[in-house]
Formats: C-alpha cells, sequence, structure tokens
C-alpha cells in the first residue's frame, strides 16, 4: 500500500462528496485520487486509477443494476485483495448489513453517523479489517432483541433481491423484467422469501418491513 490511502468518493450527491472530500483534504495519511457521481463514473475510475478504498453511497440508482449489493459484487469483482469497499447507506434498518458485507464491503456507515468516523472505516479497510460504525453497531443490538437480522439475513440473495423490489412498490412482473427472470421463477422466490420471514401475506410482510426499519 502506499505511503498516502488513496480514496475515490462516490455519490449521486455533490454536497456529500465535498463534505468527504474537504474532511480528508487535510489529513496527511490519506490523499483523494477521484470522484465519481455515478455508476457509470465508479466503475470507469476503478478501472484506470491506482486506490486503496472505496467510499460508495449504497444505492446510486443505474439502469444495470438492481440494487446496491449488486454494485458491491460488481466493484468486488474488479477490484484486488488489497482494495477495499467502505459503503454508506441510509437505511434505518440495518438487516442487510451481514449482506452487504458478504457481497464485498469491508466497511458501513449510516449516512446519519459523524463525518469523522468514515476516517475510522478507511483506517480499518485499508488494513482489511471490517468496520460497522457505531450507529450501526447500536441499531443491530436493539434489534436484535426482535431477532430481524437473522431473519432478513436468512433470506438468498436471490430471495432478499425479489422482496427489497417487491417492498419498493415494483410488481412481480415489473421485478421480472428487471432482472431478467420469469415471472414463475420470481413469484416462486417471493413465496420462498416469505416462507423463510413467517409472512403468511402481503400485509404481514410489509408490516415486518415497517417493524425493520425497512419501509417508512
Amino acid at each position: 500500500m502506499q505511503s498516502k490511502i488513496q480514496v475515490i468518493l462516490a455519490d449521486d450527491h455533490p454536497v456529500v462528496r465535498m463534505g468527504l472530500s474537504q474532511m480528508l483534504v487535510n489529513r496527511l495519511d490519506m490523499v483523494v485520487v477521484g470522484e465519481a457521481g455515478g455508476v457509470g463514473d465508479l466503475l470507469r475510475l476503478v478501472s484506470v486509477l491506482p486506490f486503496d478504498v472505496v467510499i460508495t453511497d449504497f444505492y446510486m440508482p443505474d439502469p444495470t443494476l438492481t440494487d446496491g449489493l449488486s454494485l458491491i459484487r460488481r466493484l468486488r469483482r474488479t477490484m484486488t485483495e488489497d482494495q477495499h469497499i467502505v459503503v454508506l447507506t441510509m437505511l434505518d434498518n440495518l438487516a442487510f448489513v451481514d449482506q452487504m458485507i458478504e457481497a464485498g464491503a469491508s466497511a458501513v456507515l449510516n449516512k446519519h453517523d459523524p463525518l469523522e468516523e468514515v476516517i475510522e472505516a478507511i483506517l480499518q479497510a485499508a488494513r482489511g479489517d471490517t468496520y460497522l460504525s457505531s450507529g450501526i453497531r447500536s441499531a443491530r443490538l436493539s434489534q436484535g432483541n426482535r431477532n430481524v437480522p437473522s431473519q432478513w439475513s436468512a433470506l438468498s440473495p436471490r430471495e432478499s433481491e425479489v422482496i427489497r423490489l417487491y417492498l419498493t412498490g415494483m410488481s412481480v412482473t415489473t421485478i421480472a423484467q428487471q432482472v431478467h427472470r420469469s415471472v414463475k421463477t420470481i413469484s416462486q422466490q417471493k413465496k420462498s422469501a416469505m416462507e423463510k420471514l413467517g409472512a403468511p401475506n402481503d400485509v404481514v410482510l410489509f408490516q415486518l418491513a415497517k417493524e425493520g426499519g425497512m419501509i417508512g
């Protein structure tokens, strides 16, 4: 690794990138080597720039990706073992944090956490360690009493994908078109996910999602 940790910033909100950049500019051990305002720019930068850590928003709209986990997996496939991903998320419920880590993220922070925690996340990620911000750790502890994370983490990646899209208001048919699978397959994956979650119908599914903080 270089004497300075080389960082790429990615967020579709310029004010977020500006805040992160201004925070890092005074660090003697870190340097911002590139900024991206979208998925296409980010993928281009990671393919041409030397870097150690990518800090990216979990959700940046892009027609080539279904969700943030798809972005993490796609980045991970293009990166070396010495390059790492720090994810910023607005999720109040953090049932998907384990899946973010499994997809290839080294660190996960909530955007409500103090910006200073980003520094610690970069340092830990650059060392090859896993880091969860204090806000996420607290949320996981509070949710542990309801066993929410284990419920949702029991889903397969494709089941999770289907349920996440369904919770956004997409129909089964629309989801099938979005992820290029048959309506029958999507229906079966939705049914299997609901069985694992203990949701006999859509009303209960949405109630579980609301209790878990995944929908308002």
